[in-house]
């Protein structure tokens, strides 16, 4: 459909064509003097072509406001199509986490991490303000990623209905794989500075928001908020082992308590969940390779703890470092004492974490 400027553009031409065709008639039927000629050519020459030029004009106009429309109507159809694939798996992640809620025999952290990512996709950073313009490689990698996205919010469906049949079935794989594609997805649509940027002017405290690759310097009293939840940094474990540094930290808040580990400076980090000490896991040095697991790191590291209630130095901690499927994390420790502790770790978003630097204890 023509634009009202290309139409009125187009009306000024024709108008400027009847008026020239007009005077060259009127001077062919009058034979006037070339005097008379002049006045009658200079002053419709001049109308001509004003008419000529501001129809030439409002074409342009016409034309630029028609490309913006089709470039907006683009963007809104773009935007439905990613409106409608988050919205999928946000309604599954809701029915998901709604009945394992009614059942109770889940915990708690896990379906807290469902109930974020839904908030996250029905609520995303970008919906906040005015959101970027989505190119068509945009769109094609967002058409990628939301495939495999309802494809695995499909399958968390799934896994839901056995568990609550009393069957068998680990969710945290889902899951994980699940929050992996949201971060995915909303780099894609906001390029990571943007995204980060968006983040920040969301935090209630943006200033004292913390770089992420710091994550590796948290201390005790700083507050992390994550999928949500808001915790506080109640025990860290450093280890150092013959200038390899990873740490170990105790987070508590909303009655829960999580352990996260941190690894390159804090450029790798994991949520640990406790779990049984395999057999033979510190007595077998091939351990693992019947498992599933690939061994990438053991050794004995000087630790230190830090605590609420103190600290103690020194000590001697045999640990081992597996890595499973889907970027999963097993990872152990043998104390002096010959306690062992072992745990499962599911890697952290990118954007998963904010630090808040607090007030050093005062003791």
């Amino acid at each position: 459909m023509q634009n009202q400027s290309g139409m009125t553009g187009n009306l000024l031409i024709i108008a400027a064509g009847i008026l020239g065709l007009g005077t060259v008639g009127w001077l062919a039927v009058a034979s006037p003097t070339a005097g008379g000629a002049l006045l009658c050519l200079i002053p419709a020459a001049i109308v001509v072509i004003g008419l000529i030029m501001g129809g030439l004009y409002l074409n342009s106009q016409g034309k630029a406001a028609a490309v913006e429309t089709a470039t907006m109507e683009q963007q809104w159809a773009w935007r439905d199509e990613e409106r409608r694939a988050r919205t999928y798996v946000a309604d599954r992640l809701s029915r998901s986490s709604e009945r394992l809620k009614a059942d109770g025999s889940i915990s708690k952290p896990l379906i807290a991490e469902m109930e974020s990512l839904e908030d996250q996709l029905r609520r995303p950073s970008y919906d906040q303000g005015v959101p970027p313009p989505m190119t068509e490689t945009t769109f094609q990698t967002l058409q990628s990623i939301d495939r495999g996205l309802m494809a695995k919010a499909d399958e968390l469906d799934k896994a839901t209905d056995d568990v609550l049949r009393g069957h068998p079935e680990d969710l945290t794989d889902d899951l994980g794989q699940i929050r992996v594609m949201v971060d995915r997805r909303n780099e894609a649509v906001l390029g990571e500075a943007r995204l980060k940027s968006a983040r920040e002017v969301l935090a209630t405290d943006a200033p004292s928001i913390t770089p992420r690759a710091s994550v590796g310097d948290m201390t005790l009293n700083d507050a992390v908020s994550a999928n949500g939840i808001d915790y506080s940094v109640t025990g860290r474990l450093h280890f150092d082992d013959r200038g390899t540094i990873f740490d170990r930290y105790q987070l508590r808040g909303g009655g829960q308590e999580r352990w996260l580990l941190v690894l390159n400076g804090g450029l790798d980090s994991f949520w640990l969940t406790p779990r049984a000490v395999p057999d033979g896991l510190f007595e077998t040095a091939d351990w693992g390779a019947e498992q599933g697991y690939a061994l990438r790191g053991r050794g004995i590291a000087e630790a230190n703890i830090e605590g609420m209630g103190g600290a103690r130095r020194g000590l001697l901690i045999d640990y081992r470092r597996f890595s499973g499927r889907e970027d999963s994390l097993l990872w152990a420790e043998r104390w002096p004492d010959n306690q062992r502790f072992a745990f499962d770790g599911e890697r952290v978003g990118k954007y998963e974490l904010e630090i808040f630097p607090g007030k050093p204890d005062a003791t």
